[in-house]
């Protein structure tokens, strides 16, 4: 398991990320095949899943050569539900 972490609006960051990624693939032989965990509140999902995609780090359907999987944590800060376990 291998972690990154990069500001949600820093298109810069999510560049780094797709850098960081390919040398994993050469160095691992992943072949692209990858799973985003977010540990983030549900409303931020939409920018950071769209975010991936505009970096060509997610693709779904026929345009997919790889499997890529994201999950999220549910955070319970002060007795307060922050968000929910989803796959």
């Amino acid at each position: 398991m291998k972690y990154f972490q990069t500001n949600f609006d820093d298109d810069d960051g999510f560049e780094r990320l797709k850098h960081y990624l390919a040398e994993l693939d050469e160095e691992l032989g992943t072949r692209g095949n990858r799973l985003f965990y977010l540990a983030v509140a549900p409303e931020y999902f939409a920018d950071i899943i769209a975010r991936l995609g505009a970096h060509g780090m997610a693709q779904s359907g026929e345009e997919a050569d790889n499997w890529v999987r994201g999950r999220h944590r549910e955070a319970i800060r002060n007795g307060s539900r922050i968000g929910k376990e989803a796959q």
